[in-house]
């Protein structure tokens, strides 16, 4: 998701989320709405799964610029909540 948001790959985000307009943001700056659908197939799929946990992340881990930089601020995030 990372890679997807920041542009460091050639997929256009617009088809599996939107942008949450500026305005009464809580947490990071990148936050993410989920696309509207009709189907389960949709509604199940890895965009609509991952939109929650990555609002849910904090600033530092979203500002990062290289993969292996926010890698270990994923690590870092997971041990805190205590997934590990």
């Amino acid at each position: 998701m990372l890679k997807i948001v920041k542009g460091l790959v050639n997929i256009d985000g617009k088809i599996f989320y939107q942008e949450t307009p500026l305005g009464n943001l809580r947490g990071h700056s990148e936050k993410l709405q989920k696309s509207k659908f009709r189907l389960d197939v949709r509604k199940f799929s890895f965009s609509q799964r991952v939109v929650n946990h990555w609002n849910a992340l904090k600033q530092h881990a979203v500002d990062c610029n290289t993969v292996n930089s926010f890698k270990k601020c994923l690590d870092r995030y997971i041990k805190d909540r205590g997934f590990l």
